[in-house]
């Protein structure tokens, strides 16, 4: 078990690369969990150079550029953060409790207008998903209480009031940076095992975990600036033909931010349910399931897509050693 263990890091990130849907460079995914990129050592030094610079020529113009840069460089890695279990390296520049307050206001508004469908706590679907719910609420305690868990580090998850709403009819479900999440019942008709609504309620927690919204919202902050400033430079990169090709590579970013994200959400979801001693085999199932109800959206793989990927041997390992460990502990099959 322990081999199983030490090589998934890296199954995993290759599995992430070999994916026929990445469309960003391999440089974009990190293996490393270090909290500096791999650029690091080219970077750092820049940084030190710059006040070497501003202290002797504090008012020549290169000192003046070097420190800025400097300034640039020290706030980027002041904000890159990684993804638990996945080590992807990612810039983030909202705090949490910011987040957390304005999403209970949301989550307020949101539960006003889903009112009348949500679905009581005494039916039974209800607690059916309470229950489940309540498993991987606890498993997710026990695993920040580790010591050495990945988790453990992850400051913004401290006294998130996980709840889960039940709500009938169609939607697509949802979760809140203040730990609430909100399901829809429609697809109560194709589930067949409490590891299947696991699933669906831990790859939400996924989401928070990953502090995936944040990331959003530094993504759309990133276009407001970057979009004016290529705009002004459109009429000196377009003769020589660069206008083009570096606005691919911006919305290529955009784009592989929004993939990689679901599937990250997939993957923590997995090793969440493994933790409270639900099968994570029943994934990749669940998303082909899926996406038979799926609406094309280029902006976000498809379900058959993430389940390909999470059937990969290197990614389904990790998990699946955690829940048969913890089968074997509760004398379970």
């Amino acid at each position: 078990m322990g081999s199983l263990g030490r090589r998934s890091g890296k199954l995993v990130s290759d599995s992430f690369r070999s994916c026929s849907w990445r469309i960003m460079p391999e440089t974009q995914i990190l293996r490393s969990n270090k909290r500096f990129s791999q650029f690091e050592h080219l970077l750092v030094p820049a940084w030190n150079g710059a006040n070497f610079h501003i202290g002797i020529s504090s008012h020549s113009l290169i000192s003046q550029g070097l420190g800025l840069q400097a300034v640039i460089v020290k706030i980027y890695y002041d904000h890159l953060e990684i993804v638990p279990y996945h080590h992807r390296t990612r810039l983030i520049v909202y705090s949490e409790p910011k987040l957390r307050s304005l999403s209970e206001m949301v989550f307020k508004i949101k539960k006003e207008s889903l009112e009348g469908r949500i679905l009581l706590d005494t039916q039974l679907e209800s607690i059916r998903v309470r229950r489940i719910a309540q498993d991987l609420f606890d498993a997710y305690k026990v695993e920040i209480q580790r010591q050495g868990s990945e988790l453990s580090t992850m400051l913004h998850l401290d006294g998130l009031d996980w709840e889960v709403l039940v709500v009938r009819g169609f939607g697509h479900d949802t979760s809140l940076v203040c730990g609430k999440i909100v399901l829809f019942d429609w697809m109560f008709e194709h589930i067949t095992s409490d590891a299947e609504i696991a699933f669906l309620v831990a790859r939400e927690m996924g989401h928070i975990i990953a502090r995936h919204y944040a990331e959003d919202l530094t993504i759309h902050l990133s276009v407001s600036i970057m979009f004016p400033i290529l705009k002004v430079l459109k009429p000196i990169l377009n003769p020589i033909g660069l206008w083009e090709a570096a606005m691919d590579k911006y919305v290529s970013y955009v784009f592989y931010a929004l993939h990689i994200q679901e599937v990250e959400a997939d993957y923590i979801g997995m090793h969440l349910s493994a933790l409270a001693g639900y099968d994570p085999r029943v994934a990749p199932k669940l998303l082909e399931k899926m996406d038979k109800f799926w609406t094309p959206n280029a902006a976000f793989p498809t379900p058959k897509k993430r389940a390909r990927f999470l059937s990969f041997p290197g990614v389904m390992e990790k998990p699946v050693s955690i829940y048969l460990r913890g089968c074997l502990k509760s004398n379970r099959t």
